[in-house]
């Protein structure tokens, strides 16, 4: 979050809420990797002034969610074949077990949210019930 306040001009927070202790390095690289390009993509698509990070879990869940308030898009658009970025986000979500939620309106801004269970990114966490 440091180098990207740094590096452009999209005011943006960070709430993390997770302690990152147990993380395999697979993980904290994969979940970089997501938050790192939907940061990327506020910068190149979203016209946004401002993005926030929340980083979240429960007894059985990490939740990601990155929001801007820019321009938005049609979810279809989203989707295309050439939308690389979040192709990539996509399967590094998979390789973690879960999926990647994307929200988005015209005008209304951009979201997306991964849910990936903990056992998933800490091999200590207890698998889900």
């Amino acid at each position: 979050m440091d180098d990207f306040l740094h590096r452009f001009k999209v005011a943006a927070t960070l709430y993390n809420s997770v302690d990152d202790a147990g993380v395999t390095s697979f993980a904290a690289s994969a979940l970089y990797r997501i938050v790192h390009e939907a940061l990327t993509n506020v910068t190149r698509h979203a016209q946004a002034s401002e993005a926030v990070v929340k980083v979240s879990s429960d007894a059985d869940t990490c939740r990601i969610r990155i929001e801007d308030n820019g321009r938005g898009t049609v979810i279809d658009d989203a989707g295309k074949p050439d939308s690389f970025g979040l192709l990539g986000m996509g399967e590094r979500v998979r390789q973690l077990n879960d999926t990647l939620t994307i929200d988005s309106v015209p005008g209304k801004g951009f979201r997306i949210t991964a849910r990936i269970p903990l056992n998933a990114i800490r091999p200590d966490a207890k698998p889900p019930v």
